[in-house]
């Protein structure tokens, strides 16, 4: 058996998970994809240096770094940005502060 794609389909997985999460959040959505990209493009630079050391997964590229490793970054942020308000069902309030100092 080969493992060429277990890695992405280990990410499609999690890609499962974070789509019923924005499905089912509609509040938690902006913050999902926000999340989800900056963690997805962090994810492509934090990959060359897992690399050198231990971490050489086999990719459908063929390359060091592949598609899969966007796509983990990717689900693991918007997973981790909406999971507490999901299984705590809780909201996170950002008070504005509307008092002005008068001189």
């Amino acid at each position: 058996m080969s493992y060429l794609y277990s890695y992405l389909i280990g990410d499609l997985t999690l890609l499962i998970v974070w789509f019923i999460l924005f499905y089912f959040r509609k509040n938690v959505r902006k913050e999902m994809l926000i999340i989800s990209l900056l963690i997805g493009i962090g994810g492509l630079f934090a990959e060359t240096i897992y690399t050198i050391d231990w971490w050489q997964p086999l990719t459908i590229t063929g390359t060091l770094i592949g598609i899969e490793d966007f796509l983990f970054g990717f689900a693991i942020g918007g997973i981790g940005s909406s999971i507490y308000e999901v299984i705590f069902k809780k909201t996170v309030k950002i008070k504005k502060n509307k008092s002005k100092e008068k001189i």
